[in-house]
């Protein structure tokens, strides 16, 4: 897991290296679920969560013929967490 406050959920989104991206809810707060190339055996899935003032990214790195389902995985410990991310002022 990974914390930034110098950048945010939209930067995510907009970052071109970011592919396959999915826009998400998780605990009612903005999220964007998305994959890049990290090398040649290793794959990863990345979920950005919408914190203030930034953004909170947990990544799950998985081997590209294991055939687990990475987003599946890091979803999962998303929801398990997002209680534990400062809340989004409403």
């Amino acid at each position: 897991m990974l914390s930034s406050v110098d950048h945010t959920i939209v930067e995510a989104r907009a970052k071109s290296a970011n592919r396959d991206g999915r826009d998400l809810v998780v605990g009612g707060r903005d999220a964007y679920m998305y994959k890049t190339e990290f090398g040649a055996a290793i794959r990863d899935c990345n979920i950005a969560l919408e914190v203030p003032p930034g953004v909170v990214v947990f990544t799950v790195l998985y081997q590209k013929d294991d055939g687990a389902d990475a987003c599946e995985i890091g979803l999962a410990h998303v929801h398990d967490l997002e209680s534990a991310v400062p809340a989004v002022p409403k």
